[in-house]
């Protein structure tokens, strides 16, 4: 779990620096829920529980983050791709 929690610092980091209104409701709601898989990530909780945690964070870019325009369109779709992937590789700890 740690290699993956690695990755997700460093897109925590990348959401940061991309985002274009950092004071955005939406934009803490993305943050705080990637300061939370990360925390998931530490303490080792189940596969579920990063499931749920990942798809949160999908339906957050797929939505209000899109509506909000927190960030370039291009930006959310990649992040998007991003934890898409994270989410079949945490299905395979299943």
């Amino acid at each position: 779990m740690e290699p993956m929690r690695q990755q997700v610092i460093r897109m925590q980091q990348r959401v940061n620096d991309l985002l274009d209104k950092p004071n955005d409701p939406v934009a803490g709601r993305l943050r705080s829920e990637l300061q939370g898989l990360e925390d998931d990530l530490q303490v080792g909780k189940q596969a579920n529980s990063i499931e749920a945690r990942v798809r949160r964070i999908m339906d957050i870019l797929e939505g209000p983050a899109k509506d909000a325009q927190i960030m370039n369109y291009q930006h959310i779709d990649m992040l998007y791709d991003w934890f898409d992937g994270l989410l079949a590789s945490v299905q395979k700890l299943r």
